[in-house]
């Protein structure tokens, strides 16, 4: 299911409304459930265990990671939400269209100065970097706004 780890908090989505009574998502505090997930339900942590200084600590003892990650498992087949199947080409396409204007996305979102895009092959364990896009501000006064200098950095 598609998730997001980010700071104190892990979000679990599913589209399909099977696993959280019928709701489309459900969301954790990691320092009240932290340990309890990684007891209980270790098997949706563990495409997070290993990535990106993200350990069985961060679930436990620190309950708080320091950074955003999404995942978004790819369809693999038909479901009653959409025929659309993503197939890696597909994946591929899309990544290169959104490098494109990932550098204008960044002027346009307030609090994120970063976005880096990672490949994992299957049967890997470390994730290589695709491409990075990062807005720094040039001068604090530019007109009546602020200038922006947006670097992309390619693997």
């Amino acid at each position: 299911m598609p998730s997001i780890l980010s700071g104190d908090y892990l979000g679990v989505l599913d589209p399909h409304q099977q696993f959280f009574d019928g709701s489309g998502s459900h969301a954790w505090t990691l320092s009240r459930d932290g340990p309890t997930l990684l007891a209980s339900a270790r098997h949706q942590l563990d495409p997070y265990l290993g990535l990106f200084h993200c350990d069985e600590d961060t679930f436990s003892t620190s309950c708080h990671y320091s950074g955003t990650i999404f995942r978004f498992p790819l369809r693999t087949s038909p479901s009653p939400l959409s025929d659309t199947v993503y197939t890696s080409a597909r994946v591929s396409s899309l990544l290169n269209n959104f490098e494109l204007d990932a550098d204008l996305n960044l002027i346009f979102l307030r609090n994120v100065e970063r976005i880096e895009v990672y490949e994992r092959a299957r049967g890997s364990t470390e994730p290589v970097l695709r491409y990075r896009v990062q807005v720094s501000l040039v001068s604090p006064l530019y007109s009546c706004g602020h200038k922006y200098d947006t670097t992309t950095t390619k693997k």
